[in-house]
């Protein structure tokens, strides 16, 4: 946009010239609009062209890939290329320039605008280190910067840290978009009979928020652990991290599904997970959730409120979370679902499903304080402790976990029906 207003700029000037005859009267000169000290001519300046260039280089490192020592090299020839292209283009204007016998002093002066040399070079001292490109992402780009989490001092005297990307100022950011602002203020109308999304649901029909406010944030929750170096190697364990990500239900299905919208909230060590527990790794992220339950975020010219609708994770992480048993080969006796209250026994025979009783937020909540007092209970109930995101005002286990898909029906049961299926649809 820059380099095309300057475009045009320059060919409104050209188009008040005489050029026809190569020549220049003194009415043609006087009729030449040129640019005075007090009326500068619109143009890319070194600070906008930088500005205009960071996007593309993160977009390279981050969306392609491409290694910080690659970027240098293709961030070098591009200069050069700008720099080829500028000269020739410097050779051209100011032939023509000198052609038209214009006055000296205009000549100097368009001249002292041809010298490109000196902006690439201010542009190439900005960003020709990775140190310079991420000060310049920082400045020019919208950054929301990690806060460390102090956990505590483990036995080899380190301190121990998680990161937490603050959620209120990711939302503002987010929110700062027109079209994704309109799409939470004009949410789609859902069809009767229709289950499509998790507003068609019960659920989300029954949360005191969203029945007062049908605009508020609906904050999707994920969790998940992965290894950042050789998952067979001897370091697997000590580098493996646990991250919490979140998107907008706001959002249609087809956009909050790419990877765009899907945002980093924290990441955590696994070993220092187990040891000092999601109560305090989760503290700064759940106090700014009750903010904005309560107060809000300040978006544009609204203000909304928003919450979790859902906490999605594989069966081992939602059960950590949430308080649940971590055990999935118990005794028989032993409670492992939870969304349900059947044992392992109930599970392994042909129990009809309307046998298996669904647990509800008083039964769990009575359950949870059984078990503070009585921890010998936990096997039969198939609960440890309180899920902490409980302490927030719209959300709860119970209704706020999602199944694990993957796991339960692709690697399980799918399997098993195939099984039956597939010998059918051969002998048939």
């Amino acid at each position: 946009m820059l380099m095309q207003d300057f475009d045009d700029n320059w060919k409104g000037s050209c188009d008040q010239m005489d050029i026809t005859t190569g020549t220049s009267t003194d009415e043609s000169v006087d009729v030449v609009d040129i640019p005075s000290s007090r009326e500068p001519i619109p143009t890319c300046t070194e600070e906008q062209f930088t500005k205009c260039i960071a996007p593309f280089l993160l977009q390279l490192q981050e969306k392609h890939m491409i290694s910080a020592s690659t970027l240098q090299i293709i961030l070098k020839e591009v200069l050069h290329l700008i720099e080829v292209a500028c000269d020739h283009q410097k050779v051209n204007l100011s032939s023509l320039v000198y052609k038209l016998e214009l006055p000296v002093g205009i000549c100097k002066e368009i001249e002292s605008m041809l010298q490109f040399n000196k902006f690439l070079n201010v542009t190439e001292e900005r960003i020709g280190t990775e140190w310079k490109r991420m000060k310049l992402y920082k400045k020019y780009l919208k950054y929301v910067a990690p806060v460390p989490i102090h956990l505590g001092i483990d036995k080899q005297n380190r301190l121990r840290m998680a990161q937490y990307t603050p959620i209120l100022d990711t939302l503002r950011i987010m929110l700062d978009h027109n079209d994704l602002l309109s799409e939470v203020m004009h949410p789609q109308d859902q069809i009767p009979g229709i289950f499509k999304d998790a507003r068609d649901g019960s659920y989300f029909k029954e949360n005191k928020l969203f029945m007062e406010e049908e605009n508020a944030l609906q904050i999707l929750l994920y969790f998940d652990e992965f290894e950042v170096v050789n998952p067979i190697g001897y370091a697997k364990k000590p580098h493996k991290l646990g991250a919490f990500y979140f998107t907008l239900g706001n959002m249609s299905a087809d956009k909050r599904s790419s990877l765009q919208a899907i945002q980093l909230v924290l990441l955590v060590y696994v070993q220092d997970l187990k040891v000092y527990g999601f109560n305090k790794v989760v503290k700064p992220l759940l106090e700014d959730l009750h903010v904005l339950e309560n107060e809000g975020v300040q978006c544009g010219p609204v203000k909304l409120r928003g919450t979790v609708i859902a906490l999605a994770g594989d069966n081992l992480a939602s059960h950590s979370i949430c308080g649940f048993m971590e055990s999935f080969s118990g005794s028989a006796t032993s409670t492992l679902c939870r969304f349900c209250n059947g044992t392992r026994d109930m599970m392994r025979t042909n129990t009809p499903a309307t046998q298996f009783k669904l647990r509800t937020k008083a039964d769990y909540d009575k359950k949870v304080e059984v078990v503070s007092k009585f921890p010998d209970m936990s096997s039969m109930y198939g609960l440890k402790t309180h899920c902490v995101f409980n302490d927030l005002k719209y959300f709860h286990a119970v209704t706020g976990l999602t199944p694990d898909i993957m796991h339960d029906v692709l690697e399980v049961v799918i399997g098993y029906d195939l099984c039956l299926v597939i010998p059918r649809m051969v002998s048939e």
